[in-house]
Order: C-alpha cells, then structure tokens, then sequence
C-alpha cells in the first residue's frame, strides 16, 4: 500500500491487524527505525486465509509544520495539507476516497484547482459522497474559549467538543489548533 504521511511503525501494523515483525521483515526495515517515512509503498505480509482486514485508520504523526489528529464524532476526519501541485484525485487516492467525497467535505467543485498549503478535510476510507456531510474548518490562532467559539460562530458547544475531541474541561480553551464544524447552510 501507499504511505501518504509519517507513521509510527507500532501504531501502523496495529491499525492493519498485522504482526510488526513480519511487516519489518517483509518490508527490510530494522528494529531501531521507529516510523514510516512519508510517500513511499510498502508491502503487508498476507497469510492466503482471510487476508487483511483493517480496522482504523493510522494516525498521522508530526510531519514538517503540519500535524492533524483524527476529528470528527468517530475519528473519521483528518486534515491535509496540500504539499506538492496535487489533483483533488490525488488527495482521494491517497486517503482510498473520491474525488466527490473530498469536494463534499470541503465545498469545492470536484474539477478545482489545489494550492499549495492549501488544508483540506478527509474522510479516509469513505466512497460515498451522499452520505457525507460538508464541513468547516477553522485555524484558532489566539486563545478562546469553546463558548466564545459557539458564540462567534453560532455552534452548539457539544457539537464542537464532540468533532474535535474535546474532553475533560467543560469549556476548554482553544489555540493553535484546527476546529472542524458541520456546515448550516
């Protein structure tokens, strides 16, 4: 498969239900090295009985300037940040999702053009545009509270506690951080 972003080796073989050492054996990669790099295919040991079957997706680690936890009510969304002049069916390539789904997420034609640094919303895994629901994004810069946020922008606190994963405090402090939201229309 395709390694689109930085991986740590452990969390990576857990995500695909396969055994580390078997994947660093199949894949020559020594037991100091501790993540994948980016951009670049490796293999996945497959046992011939019932293949592989994965059961999340990888979380992306620090890469450069950009990091992106997974978001949404079920860790479905991740954020991308446009790094070389790609095609919107690049992006989905990389993230097994289409091109519909992708302009859906992010309220874009599906022909657009992609800008560098450009952070686009993607839902690893999904095929099916109709049932994907347009979002927000927003870069917090400066401290603010999740109820200023509700209040600025007219959100439920809940719903943004619930899409960013938002736990603990009642009403946490935001900051230098990506807030994604459920777009009203």
């Amino acid at each position: 498969i395709y390694v689109d972003s930085y991986y740590i080796i452990s969390d990576f073989c857990a995500a695909y239900t396969i055994d580390e050492e078997n994947f660093r054996e199949f894949n020559d990669i020594d037991d100091h090295i501790e993540q994948l790099k980016a951009d670049q295919w490796v293999l996945l040991p497959y046992d011939g009985t019932i293949g592989i079957r994965r059961l999340s997706t990888p979380t992306p680690i620090f890469a450069g300037d950009f990091y992106s936890p997974p978001l949404g009510p079920e860790n479905e969304y991740l954020l991308h940040q446009v790094t070389y002049e790609s095609t919107l069916f690049e992006v989905a390539y990389q993230y097994r999702s289409t091109e519909a789904v992708l302009a859906k997420l992010n309220g874009l034609e599906e022909n657009a053009t992609l800008i560098l640094g450009q952070i686009l919303i993607v839902q690893p895994d999904s095929q099916e545009a109709g049932l994907t629901t347009r979002l927000v994004k927003v870069h917090i810069i400066n401290p603010i509270k999740t109820s200023t946020l509700s209040t600025i922008f007219g959100w439920t606190k809940e719903t943004i506690r619930q899409y960013n994963q938002l736990l603990g405090e009642i009403d946490p402090m935001l900051e230098q951080q990506w807030v994604i939201y459920p777009y009203d229309y």
